[in-house]
């Protein structure tokens, strides 16, 4: 009995050894076959973005309530049009009072040089006369300015690509109010890692493919950086597309990939 008794601890340990084998087994079996973590098919791929060549976001010059604003994101427009108008009744009215001072000057000044030659008035009084003269002349010339800020039009030929403001509202000094692009000519912008640079040189061609269109392309690099990022060890650089693909927006993205000359 006690002979038993010895016997079945070591058979139960044996077992439970025998039983942790076969499970460690079969979980390295089933990591042999876990699939493959996809890696990168090019070492010198990076992400870019299509940009337009020119863009601006135009702020308001003065002070106004939006009272001309037909233009919505996309539209197409051509240099000269008139893409904003603020409500400039105030700025008109301070106008004409300006020409009206002139006016009223220049008249009094004319009539104190006749009387200066006619020994009639003193030096004075035809120095003060001038000056106020040319006081209302730089006042007249203020509310030209003025006025033609009152017109926000266009500088190129382009799109609307955002609008920051809508029709009748205030607009401050200095707010912006709209976002154009000029589309006919598109560029791509990349962040590069700088340990690139002994290999990258502005001329070299590289292709690119854009997600939104499925297609590769072809662009020569045109500008590098002036400065690297300390931080993440980058540098931007800019290349232009080869010829004006019609599929292609500002705003779409993709991978650029780049062959270091040997």
């Amino acid at each position: 009995m006690v002979r038993k008794l010895l016997v079945w601890p070591g058979l139960m340990a044996a077992f439970f050894t025998a039983a942790l084998l076969a499970v460690h087994a079969q979980a390295s079996a089933e990591a042999s076959v876990l699939p493959d973590v996809e890696l990168p098919s090019q070492a010198n791929e990076v992400r870019l973005q299509v940009v337009p060549v020119t863009s601006t976001v135009i702020s308001s010059a003065i002070a106004g309530e939006i009272a001309e604003l037909s233009l919505h994101e996309g539209d197409r427009f051509s240099a000269g049009d008139t893409l904003i108008a603020l409500d400039c009744t105030l700025h008109r009215a301070r106008l004409a009072k300006a020409r009206a001072l002139v006016d009223e000057s220049l008249k009094t000044y004319e009539v104190n040089k006749q009387l200066s030659d006619l020994r009639s008035i003193s030096t004075l009084e035809i120095d003060v006369s001038a000056a106020r003269l040319a006081a209302a002349r730089a006042e007249l010339g203020i509310m030209q300015a003025v006025v033609s800020k009152c017109e926000v039009n266009a500088p190129f030929n382009g799109r609307v690509g955002r609008l920051e403001v809508k029709r009748y509202q205030y607009v401050a000094e200095g707010e912006p109010m709209i976002e154009i692009i000029d589309d006919s000519a598109l560029e791509v912008e990349m962040i590069v890692p700088s340990r690139w640079l002994p290999w990258l040189e502005k001329g070299m061609a590289f292709d690119f493919h854009v997600e939104e269109t499925g297609t590769m392309y072809t662009a020569t690099l045109e500008r590098i950086g002036a400065q690297i990022d300390p931080v993440s060890q980058s540098i931007k650089v800019v290349g232009i597309i080869a010829g004006r693909p019609q599929e292609l927006v500002a705003g779409m993205s993709g991978t650029a990939v780049f062959s270091p000359k040997e």
